[in-house]
């Protein structure tokens, strides 16, 4: 399974031309969902797919690029740490990564109070200015707080949300497309669905 995966990936690769030169391996895999949506595995980073950048097959419109899941580092009880929180940011982007996805896993984001997240959007939004897309995780059992947070994450001068399937009470598949159709129809920003083993 392990080979085929990585032979369809290449053969996927080698079929995108100049964009399998951006290529870093991970443990994870992408597939799209429809051409503004899609999945992605977390491995050694992550592959986001930029919705309209090229065709593929029938009018599935991806490129692949590379982007950092960022720590959220803390002082304290709902202390968020802004120096080191800086240091990261800069440091990332330094380095030369084409984006940055706060509040998923790495960032704690279950973890943390509304108030924090809030934080650590405005603050890597302000400090990246562009320079760099910013990815949002929003994840939640609320479609409402979902949307909320892809609202503020607008506000704040992010470029996209992030989402995993509502956790705690299991969804059939038909629930589950019903809540990503309407996070992706009313949030103002474009949906990337999040899939964390």
């Amino acid at each position: 399974e392990r080979k085929d995966f990585a032979s369809e990936l290449k053969r996927l690769l080698a079929a995108i031309g100049e964009l399998a030169k951006c290529f870093v391996p991970t443990k994870g895999f992408v597939r799209v969902l429809q051409d503004e949506v899609a999945i992605f595995d977390v491995g050694v980073g992550f592959w986001a797919l930029e919705p309209r950048a090229h065709t593929l097959g029938d009018g599935l419109w991806l490129a692949f690029t590379t982007a950092a899941t960022v720590a959220t580092p803390l002082s304290g009880r709902d202390q968020l740490d802004h120096a080191a929180l800086d240091r990261i940011v800069e440091r990332m982007i330094v380095d030369g990564v084409h984006g940055l996805f706060v509040l998923g896993t790495t960032g704690e984001a279950a973890a943390i109070s509304v108030r924090m997240r809030k934080e650590v959007v405005e603050r890597v939004s302000r400090q990246t200015a562009g320079r760099i897309p910013v990815l949002v995780g929003v994840s939640d059992t609320s479609l409402v707080d979902a949307l909320a947070a892809a609202e503020h994450a607008a506000a704040a001068g992010a470029d996209a949300i992030v989402a995993t399937t509502p956790y705690y009470l299991p969804l059939e598949q038909e629930e589950l497309l019903d809540y990503f159709r309407a996070l992706h129809d009313e949030s103002p920003l474009p949906l990337y669905l999040y899939n964390m083993p």
